[in-house]
């Protein structure tokens, strides 16, 4: 009998232990980065060697049950042509681990196998459900690589004909998600495809479509990105006529309600900055406090309606000089920090707007604590943010903005110096052009 190369076993084992990891770490960190990375197909070729696919052994399982999990999450999350390389793959080992552990392959693979029907991912409504999730965990989380394949999934929904009864909402994913990216990356294709995108979701969905509302908001929020970058007030007229057209489309008590309003308060409070119009700042006040109101406890949108309705109520302080305003600015800024856990990709956001307000009670009150208060709040939020942020610049100025103030208080040389080298830090990390935008809360549309 002949033994087993136990150097090719080795070799096996490493192999297994690496791949395993790369899994695991996908469910246990939501860290996609090792089994996407460029080595895998490599690792995963080299391993399937070690197996028999024609004829294979009850021992084969572990490393085909492996393999199929690579390929399986490798094609549910890349983009392009390597979907179709990892989904043969995926279907070849589960052809051979349907012979030795049948139970280890899940039922739409199993239909695919044997000639029944195509895989269920390959639907378009799976496809939305699987990018809404990966969009929810690019929001918590700030991974890239989720917003990337949530996109991906969301393409292929929107594939669908003209006339199927879900486009609308497969359209409006599409481009509220690719609005997101033009966020993150600055690309100004990803802002263009976003707009028509959304246009097309709004012109697909009737006046009494359940879809219609989301469409108008996506559409309005992706406007409003745009005049932060053109600065056309043609495009911000029309984000707050397409925002507030979402807001009468839908009844109160809508799970989307509260979204609607902060998205069309953003927009009234941006027009008011390019116009000087108080109306469109009583009016913005008056709905992100109606959104703030109407979003329950554990809404996931609570937090950033909270700040935002800060950043609105200082702005009409600084107009108005109301001290209850400014009040209420830090009890609205204080909630939406105490209500995000760390980590989250818009903790510094809040971070840096609570100490902004409490800053701007000192100057009101003179009050010492509220500036060591601020200074810490804005080093917290320098130190949760990113490196490759875009917002970063932001809250390194906040940060200096608060240290020069502490010196002129104190005369603590340290801050002084301090706040000029995070002043030149953002000076530096300054691009010549900027993504702009207040970052209205997409809405997914239904499965």
């Amino acid at each position: 009998m002949v033994g087993r190369n136990p150097r090719r076993r080795r070799n096996t084992d490493l192999l297994v232990k690496e791949l395993a990891e790369r899994v695991r770490a996908v469910s246990d960190a939501e860290d996609l980065t090792g089994v996407l990375d460029t080595a895998v197909p490599g690792l995963a070729r080299e391993l399937a060697e070690t197996v028999n696919f024609a004829s294979p052994a009850r021992r084969d399982a572990q490393v085909l049950s492996l393999l199929f999990n690579v390929y399986w999450l490798r094609y549910q999350f890349l983009p392009g042509p390597q979907r179709q390389e990892d989904l043969q793959g995926c279907l070849r080992c589960s052809a051979a681990l349907a012979r030795v552990a049948p139970g280890q392959v899940p039922a739409p693979v199993q239909a695919a196998l044997a000639g029944r029907d195509t895989p269920a991912e390959l639907t378009a409504a799976e496809a939305t459900d699987r990018g809404a999730v990966m969009f929810g965990n690019y929001q918590r989380t700030g991974n890239v690589q989720l917003l990337q394949a949530a996109i991906g999934q969301f393409s292929h929904a929107a594939a669908v004909p003209v006339g199927y009864p879900g486009r609308p909402a497969f359209l409006s994913n599409l481009g509220a998600a690719l609005r997101t990216r033009f966020e993150r990356t600055g690309d100004q294709a990803d802002l263009d495809q976003s707009i028509g995108r959304l246009t097309e979701s709004v012109t697909a969905a009737a006046a009494d479509h359940p879809d219609r509302a989301q469409a108008l908001s996506n559409l309005g929020n992706a406007l409003q990105t745009r005049f932060g970058r053109t600065k056309q007030l043609a495009d911000l007229d029309q984000a707050v006529t397409r925002l507030a057209e979402a807001v009468a489309a839908t009844p109160a008590g809508h799970l989307n309600r509260p979204m609607y309003l902060a998205n069309l308060g953003l927009a009234l409070q941006t027009r008011f900055e390019r116009t000087g119009q108080l109306a469109d700042l009583e009016l913005a006040v008056t709905r992100l406090a109606e959104a703030a109101d109407a979003a329950p406890a554990d809404y996931p949108h609570r937090p950033g309606i909270l700040s935002n309705l800060g950043v609105a109520l200082r702005t009409r302080f600084e107009r108005t000089g109301q001290l209850e305003d400014l009040e209420r600015v830090i009890t609205v800024a204080r909630e939406s920090v105490n209500t995000t856990p760390a980590g989250h990709p818009d903790r510094p956001m809040y971070l840096s707007n609570l100490g902004v307000a409490l800053r701007t009670r000192y100057g009101r009150t003179g009050r010492l604590a509220d500036l060591d208060q601020a200074v810490a709040l804005s080093q917290e939020a320098v130190d949760a943010s990113p490196a490759d942020h875009p917002d970063r610049v932001k809250w390194l100025s906040a940060l200096g903005e608060a240290l020069q103030v502490r010196f002129g208080r104190t005369g603590e040389l340290a801050d002084l110096d301090r706040a000029i080298t995070l002043h030149q830090a953002a000076l530096s990390a300054t691009p010549p052009t900027t993504p702009t935008g207040q970052g209205g809360c997409p809405a997914l549309g239904p499965r």
